[in-house]
């Protein structure tokens, strides 16, 4: 049995990296705000627009699967 994925060791790491170019809009690295957003988080991070182009660290495609086990997951703290 796999651990599930939680906010604070899997989640929070990834989108700590695109705070500074995010906090326009919201701080990602709050589990409740992040909660609150995740089916639309989750929406731009499938479809490639999140994080912006052109930056160079693009989330990875197991990066971008673990937000979607988070989100389909019930967003575990």
């Amino acid at each position: 049995m796999s651990t599930p994925v939680s906010f604070e060791n899997d989640i929070k790491p990834i989108l700590q990296q695109y705070m500074g170019q995010m906090m326009w809009r919201f701080d990602m690295t709050l589990y409740e705000t992040v909660k609150a957003n995740a089916a639309d988080i989750n929406y731009q991070i499938q479809s490639g627009s999140m994080p912006p182009q052109p930056w160079d660290n693009q989330l990875s495609a197991e990066q971008k699967q673990m937000f979607a086990d988070w989100v389909y997951g019930k967003c575990q703290p």
